[in-house]
């Protein structure tokens, strides 16, 4: 995971312009910073525009079986005649997404975008999707730091369902919630322009505040060339010359944990010592909505924000 620090690149300029020849004697004070804006100057002040953060895919599909909670209980019965049990299901499930970068820029200015984006979740199911929901997303990227960013939801999963148990049968009953934890890689892309400063110490003249436009720190670090993402040659600017507009392109994770929809499995099976088979039963029953709630299968999927 990395981060480029544009201080640094500015101070590395200062240090490779002190030392260039010609240059005799001549030292960076350590002094630098970022042209602003009515800068006596006249010079183009620094900007950072255009922060934006893109998924590089807007489908997530679980595979089989994947949940997020599952549990189980059994309903025995040893008399001669059938019987009907209400059960009681649900579970309060913890959903979450983080954002984190793995390749940001930071600069003396925050580079943060706050981005919405709907994602649909799937379960596989053989070669289909067995559910899907949309869920829409707002969450925070922060390009300067490799912290993650997270959020929480708590969505509340619960169902009464009926089930005849046979005679000398017992009924085990599985509720499970499908989801998973999910990882999807994304785009982060800005655009900076304008000009940096840093002061010289020259032998017989003194300080002497140095204006550069950003092309010229971003091609003495070498960091000039791809766009977007970074490149394996690790050169996550592209800027064509003075004055122009220097893209960057980074790169960082969207991750999480997402509830789609619950079921009920139900197994019979005779108790020990009677005869009779074995049978198993599955039954959609939920999926999420909106306002943290969960609602019968048979209604439409809702968006989750």
């Amino acid at each position: 995971m990395t981060v480029v620090d544009f201080n640094q690149l500015i101070i590395e300029y200062a240090q490779s312009l002190a030392s260039s020849p010609g240059n005799q004697g001549v030292t960076f004070t350590g002094q630098y910073g970022y042209i602003e804006a009515g800068d006596p100057s006249g010079a183009p002040p620094f900007t950072v525009s255009n922060v934006v953060a893109t998924p590089d895919t807007t489908t997530y599909n679980f595979s089989p079986g994947s949940s997020v909670f599952s549990s189980s209980q059994v309903v025995q019965n040893s008399s001669d005649v059938p019987i009907t049990q209400s059960l009681a299901l649900g579970q309060a499930v913890q959903d979450s997404n983080s954002t984190s970068t793995t390749n940001g820029l930071s600069t003396n200015y925050s580079i943060t975008t706050k981005s919405t984006f709907t994602i649909k979740f799937g379960v596989t199911d053989g070669n289909s999707i067995s559910e899907e929901i949309d869920a829409t997303f707002g969450q925070t990227f922060n390009f300067s730091t490799t912290d993650s960013n997270t959020q929480t939801e708590s969505q509340n999963w619960t169902e009464t369902t009926s089930f005849t148990v046979p005679p000398y049968s017992q009924m085990t009953v599985l509720y499970t919630v499908l989801g998973g934890t999910y990882i999807i890689n994304t785009t982060l892309t800005c655009e900076l322009q304008g000009c940096v400063w840093a002061t010289l110490n020259y032998p017989g003249i003194g300080d002497v505040k140095e204006i550069v436009d950003i092309y010229f720190v971003i091609e003495n670090a070498g960091l000039n060339g791809s766009y977007p993402p970074p490149g394996a040659t690790g050169t996550p600017f592209s800027i064509s010359q003075p004055g122009e507009v220097a893209f960057f392109g980074g790169t960082g994770e969207f991750t999480g944990t997402q509830g789609i929809q619950s079921i009920v499995t139900a197994t019979s099976s005779p108790l020990p010592g009677y005869p009779g088979q074995t049978t198993t039963s599955t039954t959609p029953l939920t999926s999420i909505n909106s306002d943290g709630t969960v609602t019968p299968a048979s209604s439409p999927i809702p968006i989750y924000s």
